[in-house]
């Protein structure tokens, strides 16, 4: 913090708090931009170049969202985009995310026959009174409250 204060020329830790909540931030962020070459997500190309590569690594793999949060920020850094607020980028991430598992239930629910789907939307429901879905069971893993919301919701996509 004491290399931030002196790089900005605040003397006190109550500066730099001033410093957050003020306009300045935004002055420096425009002249770094100005002075680096460096860009803002907002900015057309940057935003769809990022967009394209992010679609691509979660397309083909399964990491984690902070993986991708990293990876995002590297990837950022490597080619001059400002960085957002982390809830700006959360947000990024994980609607891209939402958009390629659409995307693959769409997909690997329009290979099925009408007895698989059934047979797969029976996995998909969770008991009453129980915590696991019935493929959480299955497989001897638990399902998290959050892929126990989202998994049935897929099941409709694939008619």
């Amino acid at each position: 913090m004491q290399t931030l204060r002196r790089q900005l020329g605040l003397s006190g830790p109550d500066q730099l708090v001033d410093y957050a909540q003020g306009e300045q931030r935004w002055v420096h962020a425009e002249q770094i931009r100005t002075e680096h070459g460096y860009r803002t997500l907002n900015d057309r190309q940057a935003g769809f170049a990022l967009a394209r590569w992010l679609y691509a690594q979660c397309w083909t793999g399964t990491d984690r969202p902070s993986v991708l949060f990293d990876r995002v920020t590297s990837w950022m850094l490597a080619q001059k985009v400002l960085l957002p607020g982390v809830s700006v980028l959360e947000r990024f991430v994980a609607g891209l995310r939402e958009r390629v598992d659409a995307r693959l239930c769409r997909l690997l629910g329009s290979q099925l026959t009408s007895a698989q789907q059934t047979q797969l939307e029976a996995l998909l429901q969770v008991p009453p009174g129980a915590r696991l879905q019935r493929a959480s069971r299955t497989i001897g893993q638990r399902s998290s409250s959050t892929g126990a919301r989202r998994a049935p919701g897929c099941a409709p996509r694939f008619s």
